[in-house]
């Protein structure tokens, strides 16, 4: 049977990790992000 409560508890969890870690890994990322929406060209 599934526990909401412990699903809600591991969703909690693995947010605060992606918080910490992109707190974290921040000042190691090369330059600043592009201004440019990401797009692909359409090829023919």
């Amino acid at each position: 049977m599934i526990d909401y409560a412990k699903i809600s508890g591991i969703f909690c969890l693995v947010d605060e990790f992606c918080k910490d870690f992109d707190q974290t890994t921040s000042p190691f990322l090369l330059g600043k992000p592009s201004k440019r929406p990401a797009t692909m060209s359409k090829v023919k």
